[in-house]
């Protein structure tokens, strides 16, 4: 009894894993497939902007030449049959990507930043224009909503490590320390250690 119990869990256990791996190898399909994605559009970032970080003077200008971008890659990825064909399959009744920025981008006029994450994908902030501000000053006489709009980038959630890096490289980490009141023998503050890992 105590055999056939055995066996009868270890074909119910070997059929669990079969099960699960068997769903773990479509979901890194489905990742490897994203990852290339991802990868073919910052090569088209890249290309139109020159550069993995633009930044737009307000939302409507990020939205409509972020739109000018895409229908230049779609239209160069498909002949005219193929996008034809392809419109046909997905029941669309226009042949341009369609958009759909929330209400605050669009009518954010302070400054967009848009870093395109080699890994991630885009990333796009508004209120840019005070985090630049703050940057460029390298930590000398930041104002109060300088410091606290670094601190805001810093301490997003919303905001990847690469994207912290990337300011960084253009700007350097000065106004950073200033911003968190934190100096080290180094100039180089814990919080920065940690969140640029």
């Amino acid at each position: 009894m105590t055999t056939k119990l055995l066996n009868g869990n270890t074909k119910w256990i070997i059929t669990i894993a079969i099960l699960i791996f068997s769903m773990a190898g479509g979901w890194f399909t489905l990742k490897a497939k994203a990852d290339e994605r991802i990868k073919e559009h910052y090569k088209s970032f890249l290309k139109y902007f020159g550069d993995d970080l633009v930044i737009f003077a307000d939302g409507l200008s990020m939205a409509s030449t972020m739109q000018k971008k895409d229908r230049q890659y779609y239209k160069s990825k498909m002949t005219k049959k193929e996008l034809s064909e392809f419109m046909k399959k997905h029941n669309l009744k226009d042949k341009n990507p369609n958009y759909s920025y929330p209400k605050q981008l669009i009518e954010s006029s302070d400054g967009i930043g848009v870093y395109f994450n080699p890994q991630e994908g885009q990333e796009i902030m508004v209120g840019f224009n005070e985090i630049v501000s703050g940057f460029k000053k390298k930590g000398k006489n930041l104002t109060v909503d300088e410091k606290d709009t670094i601190i805001s980038f810093i301490e997003s959630n919303s905001i990847s490590p690469n994207f912290i890096n990337r300011i960084i490289r253009e700007y350097s980490y000065e106004s950073i320390t200033a911003a968190f009141l934190i100096m080290t023998n180094t100039g180089v503050s814990a919080i920065f250690k940690y969140r640029t890992c």
